[in-house]
């Protein structure tokens, strides 16, 4: 039996990874998981983690605190973000997971509950999100320095494959200057300091999409042979479609605000990204004061950026 030890684990996971291959080849598949390895460990090192083992497509990483583990994952996705601005041909879009708790370690790997609970969660999160346990933000209250500059946001309880309900919360990583969340918490609108917008999924959409695939591994249970084999490979296909899907649609990319309108109509709130089919955000599901707070504050920041292109001063 190997020694038990007190650990947060962090599972990083890269979305898409074998449609990519497929398209790309073998090659270019293999220098972009060396590149997420690379990124990855630079603040693993940085942060006083240890990368247990990488695999086809991720890694599994073991830090001595959840500020540690919280910390380096933020600084990881801002990264893979980076990357993802100036290479959108080759993303690294990335979802991870994070949970502490007692661990196994035996000859070089880890093992137990909060092993699994980590990998779960990492296939749970959407590319960019990190998802985080009930006990790591936990850790963080109870262990952090008053200055911690984490957020979080607390996505209530889901059911998790293998497991049963968990509490989870997805760490927030970009430099926000403003979010704006629709009342039914579909969609987000954030700003950010470096002058992007972001239409992310709230939680009600994100647990519709995951009683999709819930159903086809429901299905794949009740059935035998060759209907099995298909739900089985639906049931893996399906979560890397709707990724493809919402990329496909703007959804948790950022967009320069340069090329947004955001305005609004018969109460009503339009989004337009470029030359691209306006956004629709009906009235009923926002508050106008915050709407309203909203445009103003990325009207500002779309009149400093202007007066800056221009060599202007605001």
């Amino acid at each position: 039996m190997g020694e038990q030890i007190e650990a947060t684990i962090l599972f990083s996971d890269i979305r898409d990874f074998t449609a990519y291959t497929l398209r790309e080849g073998d090659e270019r598949a293999f220098d972009l998981l060396q590149l997420h390895n690379r990124i990855a460990a630079a603040h693993i090192r940085a942060h006083e983690g240890e990368v247990v083992k990488t695999y086809g497509d991720g890694m599994m990483v073991r830090f001595s605190s959840a500020i540690q583990a919280v910390t380096a994952a933020i600084a990881i996705q801002r990264d893979f973000n980076a990357h993802t601005q100036e290479h959108p041909q080759e993303p690294l879009l990335v979802g991870m997971g994070l949970h502490c708790g007692r661990v196994i370690q035996e000859g070089g790997d880890l093992f137990g509950h909060a092993v699994n609970l980590a990998k779960r969660l990492s296939d749970e999160a959407r590319s960019g999100q990190i998802l985080a346990s009930k006990a790591v933000i936990e850790a963080l209250l109870l262990d952090s320095p008053e200055d911690l500059q984490a957020r979080w946001l607390d996505l209530g309880e889901r059911e998790i494959k293998g497991i049963g309900p968990e509490k989870l919360y997805e760490i927030v990583w970009r430099a926000e200057v403003a979010r704006l969340t629709t009342k039914d918490d579909h969609f987000s609108l954030i700003l950010t300091e470096n002058d992007k917008l972001v239409i992310e999924l709230g939680k009600q959409v994100q647990l519709e999409l995951e009683r999709v695939a819930e159903k086809f591994r429901e299905e794949s249970e009740k059935h035998a042979g060759p209907v099995r084999w298909l739900l089985r490979k639906l049931e893996r296909w399906v979560p890397q479609f709707i990724d493809w899907a919402l990329l496909r649609a703007g959804i948790g990319v950022e967009h320069d605000l340069a090329q947004v309108q955001i305005s609004l109509k018969g109460g009503d709130l339009y989004v337009q990204i470029g030359k691209g089919h306006p956004f629709k955000i009906q009235g009923e599901n926002l508050n106008s004061s915050q709407v309203q707070e909203f445009i103003q504050l990325a009207q500002a920041q779309k009149d400093r950026l202007s007066a800056f292109q221009k060599g202007g001063r605001v």
